[in-house]
């Protein structure tokens, strides 16, 4: 079992103020069903790249019709054609034209979606309205949530991961508007063993360029390396995180360094 070291130890008593606390990972978003008034037996079979076929692929999927609902509305689920386990949850279509097409090119009516690996395990949690706070969660291969988006404001979002254990890895907020440049805000990181990692912050709530940068070693010892090196590093780490949150991390140590340039001259 992991023993702190003195230095994790005192990291933590001088920066845990700064860092924050771990939020254990959060239980599961809940899969969504359907009743089923009129149920049907129909099925439909694609290829791996979601073109209709007959007859079927083993590498493609199957689409079952499992039937309507008390309103008409039409509910199916896509299953791995290989083993016949479960690719997505049940979801409701929108017409019965939706049936021929994949999911992602006519959006199920329904308020979220549920996928499937090979194995049957639940590997993504998508949510199908833009207005939901959480967006999307991935799944660790033991359930535990890996990873989890909420958007906080209509443009504010915040990524949360997760170790397999449940511990928390990191936590990175930034604005995205999907027509600007996206504006970090703040991340925290955290080692398997509990340790601080990355500390970064902007300057200001609406983000803007990086004003602090704290870096610490797996035994809790900050690191001493020139302030480049630890960008590297943070947004090496971040792009694992959320790629979107990196570019905006990229921009926001652009803007300082195009700012430190400006007050040199």
């Amino acid at each position: 079992m992991f023993k702190p070291s003195f230095f994790a130890a005192l990291a933590f008593l001088t920066f845990s103020g700064h860092v924050g606390a771990q939020t254990p990972a959060p239980e599961p978003q809940p899969v969504q069903t359907f009743e089923i008034a009129h149920p049907s037996h129909l099925e439909l079979h694609f290829d791996s790249n979601w073109k209709l076929i007959t007859p079927p692929n083993p590498e493609g999927y199957v689409r079952k019709i499992l039937g309507t609902t008390a309103q008409g509305q039409l509910v199916v689920q896509d299953f791995h054609a290989k083993n016949q386990l479960p690719y997505t949850s049940p979801a409701i279509l929108n017409s019965a034209e939706a049936a021929l097409q994949w999911m992602f090119d006519s959006p199920p009516a329904q308020t979220s979606l549920t996928y499937y690996d090979e194995q049957g395990r639940k590997g993504r949690w998508s949510a199908t309205q833009p207005e939901s706070a959480v967006q999307e969660e991935t799944y660790h291969p033991n359930g535990h949530v890996a990873t989890r988006i909420t958007k906080l404001t209509r443009n504010l979002i915040r990524t949360d991961k997760w170790y397999p254990d449940g511990q928390q890895s990191g936590t990175v907020t930034y604005s995205d508007d999907n027509e600007n440049r996206p504006q970090f805000h703040s991340m925290r990181m955290w080692w398997p063993n509990g340790a601080p990692r990355f500390v970064i912050h902007t300057e200001g709530d609406a983000g803007g360029k990086a004003s602090a940068i704290q870096a610490w070693s797996a035994d809790g010892a900050p690191l001493q390396e020139q302030r480049q090196d630890l960008i590297d590093g943070a947004l090496y780490a971040l792009v694992d995180l959320d790629y979107t949150a990196a570019v905006a991390l990229h921009v926001a140590f652009n803007q300082e360094a195009s700012s430190k340039s400006k007050k040199a001259r």
